[in-house]
């Protein structure tokens, strides 16, 4: 048994033990919580079972994996879900904007989620870091944009927070593997989180002044998240911001 099974078991028992008994002073947020490590859980035991596959598969075995069309709208919901406590805890404030509804994308929603992940944890340390008096400030924003050379549309996802920035000598080695400007960081994180994007057919990068957040609230770094459109799903264009 793994100790993502054991971590799993373990809530699950709780959540019953919620369930089985009425407490009045029980708030809801407690089994929401619950119910999101759980779902975390389930994510990183996926994420587990790809990287195992992908090493069977280079001894000539098959891979293990998810791998498929989902809801990215979902998907990025969910990892906000999972940063909130934090966010409320550094009293961040975050600005959402959804231009889009249902849009599908495809590939492994694990890794989707845990580079999603990245992009938000990454945000939250830059404003952490800001001077006393200036509000923190993250702001995502979920749009599509036409794609020229085929006609379809795309999934751009901004993360952009009103932070110091990045240096202008580091932008070209950001996405480098082991790079890092942290002595506890692995300089794994953009790497990977790069990575996951173009096996899906996507990418990410780092907007300049040129092309800079969506809101004027968030004037520091702003990485920019592309994918394709699942064709068989599309998009589907909402009236304005939810």
């Amino acid at each position: 048994r793994t100790p993502l099974s054991s971590i799993r078991l373990n809530l699950q028992r709780v959540l019953r033990y919620l369930a089985d008994r009425s407490f009045s002073d029980h708030p809801g947020w407690v089994s929401e919580a619950l119910e999101l490590c759980l779902l975390e859980v389930a994510r990183l035991d996926e994420v587990a079972r790809r990287t195992v596959g992908s090493s069977a598969q280079l001894e000539g075995e098959s891979t293990r994996g998810q791998i498929g069309a989902f809801r990215a709208d979902e998907a990025l919901a969910h990892a906000m879900a999972v940063m909130r406590p934090l966010f409320e805890q550094s009293r961040i404030r975050v600005r959402f904007k959804s231009l889009v509804d249902e849009v599908w994308v495809r590939g492994s929603r694990a890794e989707f989620v845990g580079a999603l992940l990245e992009l938000l944890a990454n945000a939250a340390r830059a404003v952490r870091a800001e001077p006393i008096g200036v509000r923190p400030t993250i702001c995502v924003t979920l749009r599509h944009e036409p794609d020229s050379e085929n006609s379809r549309s795309g999934l751009v996802i901004h993360v952009a927070d009103n932070g110091p920035g990045v240096p202008l000598g580091l932008r070209g080695r950001i996405f480098e593997d082991g790079f890092t400007t942290r002595p506890e960081g692995s300089g794994i994180g953009l790497a990977g989180t790069q990575a996951v994007l173009r096996s899906m057919g996507g990418d990410l990068e780092l907007c300049t002044a040129v092309d800079r957040s969506p809101s004027s609230a968030c004037t520091g770094a702003n990485f920019v998240l592309r994918l394709p459109i699942e064709p068989s799903h599309g998009e589907h264009p909402t009236s304005g911001p939810r």
